[in-house]
């Protein structure tokens, strides 16, 4: 990424930018100061987050969710209480067993939600004794967040390393980065991302000194490129899941991964999840209208309501 040295600092202006807007979706986020000094993580070149040998434990890590926000204890007991009796979990564990990637596809929420939801569903599958590595995929603009844990904010990116084996960092295409990056210097960052996950998804790579290969992974990903939003002068109030991008192909499509419809709210009295018991193989663009119609078809089961998908990314939202 020879571009880097003359781009990395207005790149990293922009996400700091892009972070500081994401500050009030959550009370326990502040934004960081650019200083990559201070935050090794927020030059360009890191593109993933490893967390592999410092992720832990799901009780410890379960207290430290709590501490971020406490609706994560619901969501764990609402997992725990039902998660044998749920075909799509099951289904989703007999895929890791039998050696599948599964890719946990989801809705568009705030950031913490998207994170602590597939944090207790990972911690879910750990505890049944199912190995995995679990990944989340996440804006690079997290860099620029922290987590107001103490008396100085813990850098996001730190969190991140103790919840999860791998966080995946792109540049996403939406109205929030919309004509704020050079194109040229947005797809070879995003490159760079990309093969970062094809590399960790491929399951026949051989890994360590006795030469085995790494277990499946279970990564979350929002699908959408925007938070669900009421379509502009329907009187239904029917509300808009946002496109997707065929970006989404270059993971999707790996051999031996399948993607799951997910949809889990985060609630402390009514905390509540769709998991899809017919996962996709999605390969091309055509499989996307069909993932995001079994999406929708779980959403209005466990929210209510008339949900479309805006296949053509031209729906009139009310923003």
């Amino acid at each position: 990424m020879s571009y880097i040295k003359n781009a990395e600092l207005a790149m990293m202006e922009e996400l700091h930018g892009i972070a500081q807007k994401h500050e009030g979706s959550h009370p326990m986020l502040v934004t960081l100061d650019i200083d990559p000094e201070k935050y090794p993580g927020q030059r360009m070149t890191h593109t993933s987050i490893n967390g592999e040998g410092k992720v832990l434990d799901p009780d410890i890590g379960a207290t430290i969710a709590n501490d971020i926000d406490t609706r994560f204890p619901a969501l764990e007991n609402v997992f725990a209480e039902t998660y044998e009796e749920s075909d799509g979990i099951n289904r989703l564990i007999e895929l890791l067993k039998g050696g599948n990637n599964v890719i946990n596809g989801t809705d568009h929420a705030e950031l913490i939600d998207i994170a602590l939801s597939h944090l207790a569903l990972s911690y879910t599958i750990k505890r049944a004794d199912i190995p995995h590595r679990s990944g989340l995929i996440v804006s690079k603009m997290v860099d620029f967040l922290g987590v107001k844990l103490g008396d100085e904010p813990t850098p996001a990116r730190e969190l991140f390393e103790l919840g999860f084996d791998r966080t995946y960092l792109t540049i996403p295409r939406t109205l929030s980065t919309d004509g704020k990056f050079n194109e040229q210097h947005m797809k070879l960052y995003n490159k760079a991302a990309s093969l970062n996950v094809t590399h960790d998804m491929e399951r026949h790579r051989a890994i360590g000194k006795k030469q085995k290969s790494a277990p499946p992974m279970l990564i979350g990903v929002a699908l959408p490129g925007t938070v669900n939003k009421e379509l502009a002068g329907d009187r239904h109030k029917t509300k808009v899941i946002g496109r997707v991008s065929e970006g989404i192909l270059k993971f999707t499509g790996i051999e031996k991964t399948e993607t799951i419809a997910t949809a889990i709210r985060l609630e402390e009295e009514n905390p509540r999840f769709f998991i899809d018991n017919l996962p996709m193989r999605v390969t091309d663009k055509e499989d996307i209208p069909r993932l995001m119609g079994r999406l929708i078809t779980g959403i209005e089961t466990i929210d209510g309501g008339v949900y479309t998908y805006d296949e053509d990314g031209n729906l009139p939202v009310v923003q």
